[in-house]
């Protein structure tokens, strides 16, 4: 087969080390209390195993995971301390398996707590668990008012933490300190009624962040390592991964021409385009922020426009995103077939295909306001 002279379009996933570092290091000087890395969904999207062996490597000693696999997977690639599994656990066989492995399992309604009595009837080696309740987010997690009912259940166990997860703590301080009064409400007749609950833990990274009062004994931070948050700079975080992939064509368009589906954009004046084989595919997305406070930070700053970073300097993306491509404007920027474009990104969103790799980099380029 004939060796073809096209330039590679296959992109990568850039991932910023020592950014991670920095970000727990920010972390670490706004609190006392222990620190759990949430690593789900992959790792946030840097890859579960080397971001909790790299995790360990900075000192970090307690992870929270999306399910029993990736609590598996964690455990079995030789990451050391706390794990929990932040959703239930029904099958048998998997409880029994990470019990073996000193995981902690989270305990968050009767079906649950039946489970639990199946498996480790018998069993001599104690769980580790965590009591979840739920004081407004509605997902897993027991109301208060449905204690009275499983609060003889509860007793037959010992807990090593009990925990809640805040709704709304970038955009709604009144529904945060009403989940957190709840909280502490069920925490405190909890005790009274005799159930040893060990560590009480409530902020995710929005938590973390804004609600210093509500940290406890440990918080638990995910989104906040990877410097995917809301205003993230103003926290002293920045963000840890960057998608680049090749300039893979370049063409000289004239003034009046259209770009993308429907002619969605028309070009004011002549220019160069650069094509780049990457879009919504890989987790690209417009720029501006989520959520009732991130439309009231882009209304007092609005957000810069999806930009890629090329070795000449910036360039803005031209029209919409497609779903495996999109266009630079490069009629002010030196640009070469197989230019390196990077782009901001929160890794979560970069699907599993797309290969990682891990750089000790003292700084990335600036993507704060629109990683998301």
């Amino acid at each position: 087969m004939k060796r073809s002279d096209a330039p590679a379009t296959t992109p990568v996933l850039r991932i910023d080390a020592m950014g991670i570092l920095n970000n727990l290091q920010a972390i670490r000087s706004r609190t006392k209390a222990q620190i759990m890395a949430v690593v789900k969904n992959n790792g946030y999207g840097l890859g579960l195993c080397e971001y909790g062996g790299m995790l360990n490597a900075m000192g970090v000693e307690r992870f929270a995971v999306g399910d029993a696999q990736e609590a598996l997977c964690l455990r079995q690639a030789g990451t050391y301390g706390e794990i929990l599994v932040l959703a239930p656990v029904y099958s048998q066989e998997e409880i029994l398996e990470l019990t073996r492995l000193h995981v902690s399992l989270q305990v968050s309604s009767v079906q649950q707590l039946e489970a639990l009595r199946k498996a480790l009837a018998g069993l001599r080696e104690t769980p580790k668990l965590h009591l979840k309740l739920d004081t407004g987010l509605g997902r897993w997690g027991f109301l208060p008012q449905e204690l009275p009912a499983v609060v003889d259940q509860l007793k037959k166990w010992r807990f090593d933490g009990v925990y809640t997860h805040f709704a709304s703590p970038y955009d709604d301080e009144t529904a945060t300190r009403t989940q957190a009064r709840r909280f502490f409400e069920a925490v405190d007749w909890l005790q009274q009624a005799g159930v040893e609950l060990g560590k009480r833990h409530l902020c995710a990274s929005g938590g973390t962040l804004r609600f210093p009062q509500y940290h406890a004994d440990m918080v638990r931070v995910g989104s906040a390592l990877v410097g995917g948050v809301p205003n993230a700079a103003a926290y002293g975080l920045r963000p840890v991964a960057r998608l680049e992939a090749p300039v893979a064509l370049l063409k000289e368009l004239k003034k009046g021409e259209h770009l993308g589906y429907g002619g969605e954009t028309k070009l004011k004046q002549d220019s160069r385009v650069a094509v780049v084989a990457v879009g919504k595919r890989e987790g690209l997305k417009t720029s501006g922020h989520s959520g009732r406070l991130g439309k009231w930070i882009d209304r007092i700053k609005p957000p810069v426009p999806l930009q890629a970073q090329l070795p000449g300097g910036a360039a803005p993306v031209l029209g919409g995103l497609g779903a495996n491509h999109l266009m630079l404007d490069v009629s002010r920027v030196p640009c070469a077939l197989g230019d390196s474009a990077s782009f901001p990104l929160n890794p979560i969103y970069c699907p599993p295909s797309i290969r990682r790799e891990w750089r000790e980099v003292s700084a990335m380029p600036d993507q704060s306001r629109a990683a998301g």
